[in-house]
């Protein structure tokens, strides 16, 4: 079955900072979007949408399932406050989600944010998913199963529940390298710094990661031919 699918950036926005001519590339989503248009998914990516103009992009696309990358601050304030501003990149479009959410569409949450605080992402938001780590494993799990959370209770890639957000993230040691990461889109409006990804991984050791601490080389005929 097609569905529609939109993946958004994120970003926390300085007090009185408006639109911006040039955005970051989603370049970290090229993978996801890839994985979901192979399964035969319509697939929208947003960089840094305002709320207004993200919700109409949702009014427009009208997606079944919609993810957002997150991160969050670290304010000198109690971490048991999700409403303090500028707590997280998610805070301007929450009442976008809570809207979705009513109307059936499923909603997931990954990248830094829910990687390191997926116990805020879960109580603040009420996704149906939070991912962990790299997504590119859990996105395929996703796609093939039509974002039924509970078609993948039985999957690898399932870590558990927090209150009623389900848990995903890649199998330790696995390696997800053969991916395209080919722009579906023109860099005029995108900042001037391109990103090709060369290696998938991190090589800190920081013990509250949920990363596997490995470094995965791609092959070089990807990386060229995406130069």
């Amino acid at each position: 079955m097609c569905m529609r699918a939109l993946l958004v950036e994120t970003t926390i926005r300085n007090s009185g900072q408006g639109a911006r001519r040039y955005v970051p590339e989603p370049a970290h989503l090229l993978g996801m979007y890839h994985i979901l248009a192979k399964k035969g998914h319509q697939v929208r990516l947003a960089a840094e949408p305002s709320a207004r103009s993200l919700s109409s992009l949702v009014r427009d696309f009208s997606p079944h399932f919609v993810g957002f990358t997150s991160y969050r601050l670290h304010c000198n304030t109690p971490l048991s406050l999700p409403d303090h501003p500028c707590v997280d990149s998610l805070q301007e479009h929450a009442f976008l989600i809570q809207a979705m959410q009513r109307q059936g569409i499923k909603i997931g949450i990954g990248g830094r944010g829910a990687t390191l605080n997926p116990g805020h992402f879960a109580r603040a938001y009420r996704p149906d998913f939070i991912v962990k780590g790299l997504g590119e494993i859990p996105m395929m799990v996703l796609a093939g199963s039509g974002f039924d959370g509970r078609a993948i209770e039985h999957e690898d890639v399932y870590c558990g529940n927090i209150e009623d957000t389900a848990i995903l993230q890649a199998p330790r040691g696995e390696k997800w390298i053969e991916v395209s990461f080919e722009r579906p889109y023109s860099l005029e409006n995108h900042a001037s710094t391109a990103r090709v990804y060369v290696q998938i991984g991190c090589f800190g050791r920081c013990i509250f990661c949920a990363e596997d601490h490995l470094v995965n080389y791609r092959p070089l005929e990807y990386v060229l031919d995406e130069l």
